[in-house]
């Protein structure tokens, strides 16, 4: 244990104290952009919806050089933050606080197409279907 009894020991006392609580914060995934980083792959969405927040992903992919925009939005999905990325045309609409329901992503391609799980547009799918496959909620 060091010695802390001076004005300079109790400033070196606290700095202390704050590097241990930024190392136990990040080891627990918490306050650190990097640690809930978010590994975009264009596929494997109910993952990320599973095991990231919206912030998470917004910040992860904003910090990969995504552009971000925020839309109103309606009364029940609430305003969607609008994540391109520039160089492929892929868009993530986040609505993290929706009107009704739990807060959820969708993926869209560069023709406006919604993707499923996989990153494919579901052609063949109902309405309800492509609902059903193209909603990733968030459990985070």
């Amino acid at each position: 244990m060091e010695e802390y009894g001076n004005d300079k020991g109790t400033a070196q006392y606290l700095a202390d104290q704050a590097e241990m609580n930024a190392s136990r914060t990040t080891a627990q995934g918490t306050g650190n952009a990097a640690s809930n980083s978010v590994q975009w792959t264009g596929k494997g969405f109910k993952d990320i919806g599973k095991n990231s927040s919206p912030n998470d992903l917004a910040n992860s992919l904003e910090n990969s050089g995504w552009t971000k925009t925020i839309e109103q939005g309606g009364k029940k999905s609430g305003p969607a933050t609008i994540l391109t990325d520039p160089s492929s045309g892929t868009k993530v609409r986040i609505h993290a606080e929706p009107g009704e329901g739990t807060p959820y992503f969708r993926v869209q391609n560069k023709g406006g197409g919604y993707l499923d799980e996989s990153g494919v547009f579901p052609s063949n799918a109902s309405k309800q279907e492509l609902r059903d496959l193209t909603h990733f909620y968030f459990e985070k």
